[in-house]
Parts: structure tokens; sequence; C-alpha cells
């Protein structure tokens, strides 16, 4: 039979569709199949396993009940069972290919370990190291001989190494660990290869987004020379006390840029405005004389010219006569020295009395967080004339000084880290013909813990106190409850002369600069009384609140009870800061 040129390209056509439907049904139809037959994990056993939970060891697989089997995965899943054995210190673990056996319309994975014994180092080899001797790298692994060799004390080991490197002017250097088990024994030989990279000198500082302040300014503050060896713990430093500044926001980890055979430090910072305006109000219920309305307005310059020098005044009214004004000035860096000086002047009416305080202080501030300061003060009180007659007329001069240690991770919303504070006074009072000794002090601790990724424990503990010859009269002892000591209290509801008192918050951070927060305050308060005998009070307050970071600036919003009030006893204080 003879087929015309037509059929036989019709049948052409008719294998090659039969050739593309069998390909199609191979790839497509045929990996379903198969795919839906895969046998359903049912149990997961774990066997051998004694010197590590169990319940740990499971946490490592990723095969659970109820997911097909895979041959893949249960690979994977030996590789994972034997990294978490060499992060404990067995580096000869063998794991062995799991049993599968049918179990009803599933199956039952069993793995099967051997673990051996904890691997301990028998020596450190160290190459590559010519710049440093491998005695002294070697002494600071903390890695001695026996030692179990377990995963987290080689990072450990190994961070030491290059912050040993990174402090003596290599920045460049990496480091390469391999483990070698000697034959037949369970210690092993732990041989680090170093790669010290060129050594490295700053010869230049270079700032980027500050458009304000200037580059000396910031230079100062950093304490790094220019021609000085890198190290990395000196770059650190420097990063942290910029962001203690008031007028920097934040600032991005330096690097390193090589131009014409110059080294050059870049620092980018991100500058916060120079001025601030900040308004508070807030509202205590009651018909007492400092129920109502309360309010304060701050106008504060952090960077006055670009030059770093503070300028502040602030006025605050917490009640019917009562009322604060505050004028203040820093200069900083007093004959390129970190040295500061301040005098404040600051006026202060009350029912019955007006003080007049004119301070001044010299401070030393460390670079690491570190400040001390000593100053002088001078005090007068005139009774007013509203003739109330508690208090008579006086005048005092006190030497103070203080110290703080500074380590939070940031200023205006901590995530981490402490602050330490402590202060005090001795002076000498005089009234009339009368003159006696007065003592304050009073110290104060905050600490950050963070607890996930947004979540922030903050904790701060304070105490304070005043004492006098023959009594301390009213005008002199310690104002608390408010804003900013036992919160759900009005405005100095407390006149005490020792205080104990704790500030316990909840933090969900928003973002930068934003917070919403829960809060509970406990006192412990000394009432003198008019008997002179003195009580113990314990005032305790809870509420919540709000930091917010938007376009008209930094909104504020607390709400407080304090023990025993009902929810329309609540105080509230809301606060607007407008930089500019």
């Amino acid at each position: 039979m003879e087929w015309s040129a037509v059929q036989v390209k019709r049948a052409m056509m008719s294998r090659h569709l039969y050739f593309l439907f069998v390909f199609l049904v191979a790839v497509l139809v045929l990996p379903l199949k198969v795919g839906a037959q895969r046998p359903v994990v049912r149990e997961v056993q774990v066997e051998g396993v004694r010197r590590i939970p169990e319940s740990r060891v499971r946490g490592w697989l990723v095969t659970r009940p109820g997911i097909p089997a895979d041959s893949l995965l249960l690979r994977k899943d030996m590789d994972r069972i034997l990294d978490g054995y060499r992060a404990a210190g067995f580096w000869q673990t063998a794991v062995i290919f799991p049993q599968i056996r049918v179990l009803g319309r599933g199956v039952r994975v069993a793995f099967r370990v051997e673990e051996g014994e904890p691997t301990r180092i028998d020596s450190v080899v160290l190459q590559g190291n010519q710049k440093m001797a491998s005695d002294g790298l070697r002494s600071a692994l903390g890695l001695s001989r026996d030692t179990v060799l377990r995963r987290d004390r080689i990072d450990r080991a190994l961070d030491a190494l290059l912050r040993i490197y990174e402090n003596r002017g290599f920045p460049y250097c990496s480091l390469r660990p391999a483990v070698s088990i000697l034959p037949g024994q369970d210690h092993a030989v732990l041989q680090i290869t170093v790669e010290e990279g060129p050594f490295v000198q700053i010869d230049t500082v270079r700032f980027e987004g500050n458009r304000r302040t200037r580059d000396e300014v910031l230079l100062r503050e950093m304490r790094i020379q220019q021609g000085e060896v890198y190290r990395q713990n000196r770059v650190d430093g420097a990063v942290r006390a910029l962001r203690r500044l008031p007028f920097i926001v934040e600032v991005e980890p330096p690097r390193l840029e090589v131009r014409e055979g110059q080294t050059a430090l870049v620092v980018v910072v991100h500058e916060g405005p120079t001025g601030r305006l900040e308004a508070g109000a807030g509202y205590a219920p009651g018909n007492g004389a400092q129920a109502g309305l309360t309010g304060a307005v701050r106008l504060a310059f952090d960077n006055l010219m670009g030059t770093g020098r503070e300028g502040r005044a602030a006025w605050e009214r917490s009640g019917e006569s009562a009322s604060d004004l505050e004028l203040a000035y820093r200069e900083p860096w007093i004959l390129g020295r970190p040295v500061s000086a301040e005098v404040a002047l600051s006026m202060r009416q009350r029912p019955g009395f007006v003080e007049d305080l004119l301070n001044g202080q010299v401070r030393v501030a460390s670079g690491k967080g570190i400040q001390a300061g000593v100053g002088i003060s001078s005090l007068r009180v005139r009774p007013d004339s509203s003739g109330l007659g508690v208090v008579s007329g006086s005048q005092a001069w006190s030497l103070d000084g203080d110290w703080g240690f500074d380590r939070r991770d940031d200023r205006w919303n901590p995530g981490s880290g402490f602050l330490y504070r402590m202060h005090g006074g001795w002076g000498r009072v005089s009234r009339r013909s009368e003159t006696s000794v007065r003592f304050r002090y009073g110290l104060d601790a905050e600490h950050y813990f963070p607890v996930g990724r947004r979540s922030v424990i903050a904790a701060a503990f304070h105490g304070a106190g005043v004492v006098e010859q023959g009594g301390v009269p009213l005008e002199a002892r310690l104002r608390l409850g408010g804003i900013a000591s036992i919160r759900g209290y009005r405005e100095e509801a407390f006149l005490v002369t020792r205080a104990f008192w704790a500030n316990l918050e909840w933090r969900l951070r928003m973002g930068r600069r934003s917070r919403v927060f829960l809060f509970a305050d406990l006192g412990s308060l000394r009432d003198p009384g008019s008997g002179g005998t003195g009580v113990w009070i314990f005032p305790a307050g809870f509420g919540a609140g709000m930091r917010l970071e938007s376009r008209l600036g930094m909104l504020g919003f607390d709400y407080g009870l304090a023990r025993g009030d009902s929810p329309a006893q609540g105080k509230v204080h809301v606060q607007m800061v407008n930089e500019f």
C-alpha cells in the first residue's frame, strides 16, 4: 500500500500528539497520584537518647504526625539532630536513617541516635597570626584542655579573638574554625585560621547628615583623635556618646573608607530639631486647693547655633497659688575640656511663701556615660501676703554634688540598658538668730529589659530624704505625687522627709519614639506629722498611657488611679512637645 504525502504527514502528527499526551501524563498526572499515595506519618519516635532530653531532640525535627513521609525531609532532620548534638558538645554522634513501619493507614518513623561520649578539647591550634603571639591569643580564648567542645563556647572564643584584633587596629580580621577528631579518642583539635587583614589608622573623621551641628562639636563628643589606631571599643563608645546628645536622633554604624591612601571613619548622624516647646495639662478631680486643672510650659534649646550650648525656660502651675518659673543656661566643653558649667535661677510660689533659688554647677563627663558634678546654691524663703503664718523667712546656702552613669541605648525610648544617679547637698540655714544644718540626698536606678521584639519592662527605684537639726520645716520637705513620681495622685500630694518608691511599666514600642504602656507605682513615705512623731504611709497608683510621635509633635497621655479611687476619680495628664 502506498501512502500519500498527506497521509504520512497526518500519521506523523498523530504519533507526535500521542507522545505529547504520554509525556504530560507522566509529568503531571503520575506525580500527583504518587503524592496522593504517600503514607502519612502517624507517630515519630526517637531512640537512643540519654544525655539530652528527648523533648529537646523532638523539637529539632520538622517531621511531625499528620504530614506525608518524605525521604528528603527525613535526611534534613538527621542533619538537624547532628547539629543539635554538636552544639551540645557531642561531635561523634551518629544518626541512622529512620526506620519506617506501617501503622494502620499511616507509618511510624523511628530515628536511632548513637550519642557517644562528649567531645573534649585536646589542644587549640592558631594559624596565620603574624602580628600577635599565639600564647596571648590562646589564653584569651578561655578554652582549656578537657573542656567539652560546645558550639557556644567556640562562638564566645571566636568573638573574644575578634575583639582583640578589632581593638588593636585590625577591623578586617576574619577567623575560620575547624574541628578534627583524634582517631579512636573522645578528644578533638580546634584549629583556628586567622586572616588578620591590614593594620588601620583613622586618618580623618567625616560626618554626614549634620546640617546644623558643627563637625568639631560632634568630634569632641566622640573623643577620637585623627591619626589614632582603630579600636572597635573606642568607636562603639563614641557612637554611644553621640546618641546621648539631646539634638541627635540616631547614629548609623560607622564605616571605613579609603581614598588616596587615607582612611576615613564615616559617621552618619540624624539630627533632631534644636528647639523644643513642651506644653502639658493635668486634671485632678475633687474640691481641695490642689484640685482642678494644672499646666506647664517649657521652652528648651539644646543646640544653640550648632554649638551644643543649651538654654531653657519653664513655667509650671500645679494648683491654686502654686507655680514655678525656671531659667537656665549651660556652656559645654570649657577651654576644650569635657567640663560644662550651668547656672539656673528658679522662683517657686506656694500657699504661704515664695522662694528664690540660684544655683551654679560644674560637671565633668568621662565619655563612657559617667558624669559627676559639684555646685553651690543660694536659697531665700519669704512669707507671702496671704498671712498663713506657717512659714517663716529664711536664707540658706548649700554645697551640692551628683554622679550619674547612663548606659541606655536610647534616651527617648529605651529598649535596653540602665541609668544610675546619686545626688546630695549639705548646707546651712539661717532663721532670724538661729542657724541649723540641712542635708539632702537621693538615689535613682532605672533598668530596661527587652521582652521579645517590641516589648520592654521598665523598672525604676528611687530613694530620697532631707534631714535638718530641730526638724524639717514645711517648705523644705520633699514634694511627691503626680506625673514625675507616684502617678494616680495629684501633684505634690505628699510633703515628707523620707521616701522610697518604685515605678514599673510594661511598654509596647510602636515606633522610634512612640509607645503605649501600663504602669504601677508603689511608695513608702515618712510623713513627719504635726506632732513630730512621724508615720509611714504607703501610696500606690496604677494606670495606662501613651507617647505618640506625629506630625504635630510628640503627644502624651497618662491616666492614673490611686489606691481606692473609682474610675471617675482618675488623674489625667496630657502633654504635647513640638520641636523646631
